[in-house]
């Protein structure tokens, strides 16, 4: 987004069905989609990765570990979750939520190049693990 709002019903909409389109014109084999919020407090400080479909429940379970492990989030969270971008979108799908930007400690971690270094390593490893690569 261009901005730091919240999107209407259309433009979610629209912004939803506009990433799934990349993603099939890809042919990607999967859509991870990457979110940080800005509530405070947050009720767990922990990484959640949220599938729709029951195949993609593997595929949580390996991100949310390897994030857990990357990140020293003791528990690991994965859980059902209905986004519209996972719930329509062809191809195994997830939602990840890595942080809230209103924590300043959270902020200054997912700002930095180190705290992104460590997220991006974390995703590959539950890739590589959800694959048996």
């Amino acid at each position: 987004r261009s901005c730091d709002s919240l999107p209407t019903a259309a433009d979610a909409s629209s912004d939803h069905s506009a990433r799934i389109a990349i993603a099939a014109d890809a042919g990607a084999d999967l859509l991870l989609s990457l979110h940080s919020d800005g509530f405070y407090p947050r009720p767990s400080s922990k990484s959640t990765v949220y599938y729709y479909r029951e195949e993609a429940e593997s595929l949580a379970r390996c991100l949310a570990i390897s994030l857990g492990d990357e990140l020293l989030s003791p528990d690991p969270i994965h859980r059902f979750g209905s986004f519209p971008i996972i719930r329509y979108a062809p191809m195994l799908s997830v939602w990840i939520d890595i942080g809230s930007l209103a924590d300043p400690e959270e902020e200054l971690f997912l700002t930095s190049r180190d705290g992104r270094a460590k997220i991006a390593a974390a995703l590959y490893q539950g890739i590589t693990q959800f694959f048996r690569v």
